[in-house]
């Protein structure tokens, strides 16, 4: 019974209470995450992100559970109450004291830039991305193809989509490129398929 009730105390004290769901919005904001519920969404939130972002989200939210429970420490035993302001300074402040040991690459986009500028980590590497070849075969004689498909930087990101038609003689007859602002990885490939359509009947 006693450990029941002290899971209980521990859920809400980390996901439920009034303060802790005011600071999974705030970090969340700066992520553009939806707010976890448990440990686990923490870690799934942490996809389709680059390795960067994904220890930066992961040290900041272990901080917070760390930071909470001192808090919860400090109102029972010290009789100091809370300080919204305060607590996430001195996130930030952890966070980045905690930079010197995030070896995660960037990716070259904005979102990583803005993870990067709030916490101040400073200068970070990007990956480097090799190109490799492919090749595939034409059409046949008559017969036009339209290569198609969509992306985005984070899911969601800023997205875009391209397409690129070709004839029988692989030459290069239209292409048609665009971006979407911040979408899904599904919507922008839809958005490709759907532009491609368009194409074919004009």
């Amino acid at each position: 019974m006693g450990m029941t009730w002290f899971q209980d105390s521990m859920f809400h004290l980390f996901w439920e209470c009034k303060f802790s769901t005011e600071i999974w919005r705030w970090i969340c904001s700066i992520f553009k995450f939806q707010i976890p519920n448990s440990f686990d969404d923490v870690w799934k939130r942490a996809t389709n992100v680059s390795p960067l972002v994904k220890q930066v989200w992961i040290c900041a939210t272990c901080i917070i559970l760390k930071e909470l429970w001192f808090q919860k420490n400090k109102i029972s035993f010290e009789d100091i109450k809370p300080n919204m302001q305060r607590f996430k300074c001195r996130i930030l402040k952890l966070v980045h004291e905690s930079g010197l040991r995030i070896k995660g690459t960037k990716w070259c986009q904005n979102y990583d830039q803005r993870i990067i500028t709030v916490f101040d980590l400073g200068i970070r590497h990007s990956k480097f991305q090799c190109i490799k070849k492919c090749c595939w075969d034409p059409p046949e004689l008559g017969v036009v193809i339209f290569c198609c498909d969509g992306s985005s930087f984070g899911n969601p990101g800023s997205a875009g989509f391209g397409v690129v038609t070709r004839d029988s003689n692989c030459q290069v007859i239209g292409t048609l490129t665009g971006g979407i602002g911040v979408a899904t990885n599904y919507l922008a490939e839809s958005y490709g398929d759907m532009n491609a359509l368009e194409s074919e009947v004009e």
